[in-house]
C-alpha cells in the first residue's frame, strides 16, 4: 500500500530534477508499474522542478535541423512498419521498434547521435504503436502485454507523458470492485512517482501527437493523482492535508476541485458518486485548514471587488463563518472590516450592516475604518434613494453621535466620510459645522472628492465647479480622483454638453487621472449619444478604439464585462454590441454571459436573456447561480417562466440553494399563493441545505405557524439566525 506519508516521502526533492542534454554517464534504478526494474541513465545537470510540469506555449517538438542519416533510415523503416500494422497483429511492429532502438543505443556514441535527436525521432513512433496497443483487440505477441511495451519505452528513454497518462487511465478504468479499488489507486500514485523520476532523465516530455488535438495534458495526470490519493486515504481511513497533496504532486498549491473534475472528464473516467466522496473530503479538509486571517483572503476579496462579484464575497464570508463555528476559530477585526468594505464595493449594503451588527453583538469594537465604511454605506445615493432622505440622514447622524460618544479617534479618513456623507445629503451647513469643529484635521482628497460629488449629484454643478477651482488653487496639490471625474463626465454627457466633456478628458489625461472602466464606459456612452444625435449608429470599432486609448485600463475580458454592465443602464444596444465583440474573444467567459443576462433582464428583453442562458448551460456551465439569475429576473415579468426554470434546474441535477428558495418563497408570499408556499417549504426541507444564507432564516420563521414547517428546518433557521 502507498498511504499518505509513504507516498509523500517517496517524492523527489524540488531541487533534484535533471535535464538530459548530452550522453548520460550515471546509472540509476527505476521501478516500473509492473514491478520490474530497469536501468535508466541519469545526467548530472540540474534544473528547476517546475520546468518539468509547466505548460509550454508551443508543445510541438522541434525537429533537429540535421538528423543522422543512419538514424533517419532506421526510423523511416520502423515508421512504415507501424503505420501499416493493424491492432490485431502488432508483433512485427513491437519487435522492429525494440530492435531498432536497442541498436541505436549501441551505436549512439560512436555515430554522434544526440539524446534529443534520438528522442524526437523515436518518441512519435513509440506513441503510434502505443495507441494501437491500447485497442481492446490489440495483440503484441505471445506473453507480451501493454505493460511490457510501456516498460520498454521507459527503459529506452523514448516514453513521453502521454504514455504515463494512458497507463494511469487504463488502470482506473480497470476498477472492477471495491476490493481492488485501493490497489488501483496505489498503482496510479506509484506510476506518478515513477513519472517524476523519469522526468529527471527526460526533460523534453511534451511532443504533439499527430492527428490528436485532444491529447491529455500533464496537469490532467497530476489532477488524477490528487483524486486517487484522496480516495486512497478515504479507503484506508487515514487523514491527509493540503501540504501532503502539494508535496506529492511537486507543486506550490493543490488544484481546485473543479479542475480535478475537468481532468476526470477529459480522461473519460468521471463517476459522479466517486467524485462526490472526493469533493466532500476536500471541502471538509479546506474548512479544517481554513485560516480566516490568511493574507490570501484579502487578495480574494480584492479580486471579487474588481469583478464586482458579491456572490464571491458572500462565499468567502460563509467559509469564514463555517470554519470559525466548526473549529472554534476567531476572526480578526481587520478581516471583518475588509469583508464589510468588499460588500460595500459590490453593492450589498444589507450585508455590510449585518456584519457590523454581528461585530457589535460579540463585543468587537470597530476601528475608525469600520465606522467610515458604515457612514459611507449609509450615505450612498442608492441607500438614500431606497430609504428616503430624512430616514437616511437621521440614521447617519445617529451613527456620528455614537462615534463621538465612544471616543473613537477621529482620523482624516473617518472625518472625510462624514463630510462626504453630508455632501450627498445636501447639507452644506453641516459640512461647515464639522469643518469648524474639527479644524485641526485636514480634509483628505477623498473628502474633497465627496463634496464635489455631492454637489453634482444634487444638481449644484456651478457650485461644484467653483469649489473644484478653489481646491485646485489651495496649494495642496489636489487633483480630483477617478470617481469625481466620472460624476462630472456623467453629468455633462446627460446634459449633452460635449464641449465640457472634451475639456474634462483633456484635464484628466494632462493630470494623469486613472481612467477606470467607469470613465471609459461614460466616454463610450458619450460617443454613442453623439452618433445618435447625428442620426448614425455607433461604430463598434470606434468603441473598441476608445477602450484601447485608455492606457491605464487593461484591455481584457474584465474590462469588456464591466463596460457591458455599465453601458446597459444607459444604452442596452451598445452594451449588446460590446457583448458580441467580447464573445468573439472568449465565447465561454462565464462572467461576461451572466452580466449580459442580468442586464437583459433589467434593461432589455427577457427573450434575449433566455437565449443567452440556453447557450451558457449548453456550452459553458450550468450552476445554481445562473439559474437563480434567470429565476429572480423572470419573477417580475413572467412568474410562470421563473418556475419553469426552477423545475428545469432540478431536472438538470443543479441543486437549488438558499437564494433559489428565498426568491421563490418571497414571490409566493407576496402573491399569497399558499399552495406554492407549502410546496416550496417541503422542497426546502428535502434539500437539506448546508446553509440558509442571511435572509432565508427570517422568512422561514415568519412562515412558521401559518404553514407547517418541518422541525429540522425550523431548528436550522433558528440556529443560523442567532449564530
Amino acid at each position: 500500500m502507498i498511504p499518505l506519508r509513504q507516498s509523500v516521502s517517496r517524492t523527489i526533492s524540488r531541487g533534484s530534477l535533471y535535464k538530459l542534454r548530452h550522453i548520460p554517464v550515471i546509472l540509476s534504478r527505476f521501478q516500473s508499474t509492473a514491478g520490474a526494474s530497469s536501468a535508466v541513465k541519469v545526467p548530472q545537470q540540474t534544473i528547476k522542478p517546475e520546468e518539468v510540469l509547466k505548460k509550454t506555449k508551443n508543445t510541438k517538438a522541434r525537429v533537429p535541423k540535421h538528423i543522422n542519416a543512419k538514424l533517419k533510415d532506421i526510423t523511416t523503416q520502423i515508421g512504415e512498419t507501424i503505420s501499416k500494422a493493424l491492432p490485431v497483429d502488432l508483433r512485427e511492429s513491437y519487435e522492429i521498434l525494440e530492435e531498432g532502438i536497442t541498436y541505436v543505443r549501441e551505436i549512439q556514441i560512436e555515430e554522434g547521435m544526440s539524446e534529443r535527436e534520438v528522442y524526437q525521432t523515436f518518441s512519435p513512433l513509440a506513441t503510434d504503436l502505443f495507441r494501437k496497443a491500447l485497442k481492446p483487440e490489440a495483440f503484441l505477441g505471445k506473453n507480451k502485454t501493454i505493460e511490457d511495451l510501456f516498460n520498454m519505452l521507459v527503459e529506452q528513454r523514448i516514453a513521453n507523458h502521454t504514455h504515463f497518462i494512458d497507463m494511469a487511465t487504463r488502470h482506473i478504468k480497470g476498477i472492477e470492485s471495491s476490493e481492488n479499488r485501493l490497489k488501483v489507486y496505489e498503482k496510479i500514485i506509484k506510476l506518478w512517482v515513477n513519472f517524476l523520476e523519469y522526468s529527471q532523465v527526460k526533460q523534453p516530455l511534451r511532443i504533439r501527437v499527430s492527428g490528436n488535438e485532444d491529447e491529455a495534458k500533464i496537469y490532467d495526470f497530476s489532477n488524477l493523482v490528487v483524486y486517487c490519493y484522496v480516495q486512497s486515504c478515504l479507503e484506508q481511513e487515514v487523514s491527509f492535508t493540503t501540504e501532503h497533496i502539494t508535496k506529492l504532486i511537486q507543486q506550490n498549491k493543490a488544484p481546485k476541485k473543479y479542475r480535478v473534475r475537468q481532468s476526470l472528464e477529459n480522461l473519460q473516467v468521471f463517476k459522479e458518486a466517486e467524485y462526490k466522496k472526493f469533493r466532500i473530503a476536500i471541502v471538509a479538509q479546506n474548512v479544517r485548514e481554513f485560516n480566516p486571517d490568511d493574507p490570501k483572503i484579502f487578495h480574494l476579496l480584492n479580486d471579487a471587488m474588481r469583478a464586482k462579484d458579491s456572490k464571491k464575497v458572500w462565499d468567502i464570508y460563509h467559509d469564514i463563518q463555517q470554519s470559525c463555528a466548526k473549529y472554534d476559530k476567531q476572526v480578526s477585526r481587520a478581516t471583518l472590516e475588509k469583508i464589510m468594505y468588499a460588500f460595500q464595493q459590490t453593492d450589498r449594503p444589507d450585508d455590510v450592516f449585518e456584519i457590523f451588527q454581528a461585530m457589535l453583538n460579540r463585543g468587537v469594537i470597530p476601528t475608525a475604518n469600520g465606522w467610515s465604511i458604515i457612514l459611507t454605506t449609509l450615505a450612498s445615493p442608492e441607500k438614500i434613494a431606497a430609504n428616503g432622505r430624512e430616514t437616511s440622514l437621521e440614521n447617519f447622524e445617529r451613527v456620528i453621535a455614537t462615534i463621538q460618544s465612544s471616543k473613537i479617534n477621529m482620523t482624516p479618513a473617518l472625518f472625510s466620510s462624514i463630510i462626504s456623507g453630508f455632501a450627498n445629503f445636501d447639507c452644506p451647513e453641516k459640512i461647515d459645522q464639522y469643518l469648524a469643529q474639527y479644524s485641526g484635521i485636514s480634509l483628505t482628497n477623498y473628502g474633497k472628492d465627496g463634496i464635489l460629488v455631492g454637489m453634482v449629484l444634487n444638481g449644484k454643478i456651478d457650485q461644484a465647479n467653483a469649489k473644484l477651482d478653489e481646491y485646485l488653487k489651495d496649494g495642496s496639490g489636489y487633483i480630483p480622483g477617478s470617481t469625481a471625474i466620472n460624476v462630472f463626465l456623467t453629468h455633462y454627457v446627460k446634459e449633452k454638453n460635449y464641449k465640457a466633456v472634451e475639456g474634462i478628458v483633456e484635464f484628466m489625461r494632462k493630470n494623469k487621472v486613472v481612467e477606470t472602466h467607469a470613465i471609459t464606459s461614460t466616454l463610450i456612452d458619450c460617443y454613442c449619444k453623439r452618433q445618435f444625435d447625428k442620426g448614425l449608429d455607433p461604430d463598434i470599432d470606434v468603441v473598441v478604439d476608445l477602450v484601447k486609448k485608455a492606457k491605464s485600463v487593461e484591455f481584457n475580458m474584465f474590462a469588456l464585462t464591466s463596460m457591458v454592465d455599465t453601458l446597459s443602464k444607459t444604452n442596452i444596444t451598445v452594451a449588446r454590441s460590446i457583448y458580441n465583440h467580447a464573445m468573439q474573444n472568449d465565447p465561454k467567459n462565464y462572467a461576461l454571459h451572466t452580466s449580459m443576462i442580468k442586464n437583459e433582464l433589467s434593461f432589455g428583453e427577457l427573450g434575449k436573456a433566455e437565449h443567452i442562458f440556453e447557450y451558457v448551460i449548453q456550452n459553458v456551465k450550468a450552476d445554481a447561480r445562473l439559474y437563480n439569475l434567470m429565476i429572480n429576473g423572470s419573477l417580475h415579468r413572467d412568474a410562470k417562466l421563473a418556475f419553469e426554470f426552477y423545475e428545469k434546474m432540478k431536472e438538470q441535477d443543479v441543486s437549488p440553494n438558499a437564494f433559489t428558495f428565498y426568491f421563490l418563497l418571497n414571490h409566493a408570499k407576496r402573491t399569497g399563493n399558499n399552495v406554492l408556499i407549502e410546496k416550496l417549504i417541503k422542497d426546502l426541507a428535502e434539500a437539506k441545505l448546508r446553509t440558509l444564507g442571511t435572509s432565508l432564516p427570517k422568512m422561514i420563521l415568519s412562515l412558521n405557524g401559518k404553514y407547517e414547517v418541518p422541525a429540522s428546518l425550523l431548528a436550522q433557521a433558528q440556529s443560523e439566525l442567532h449564530s
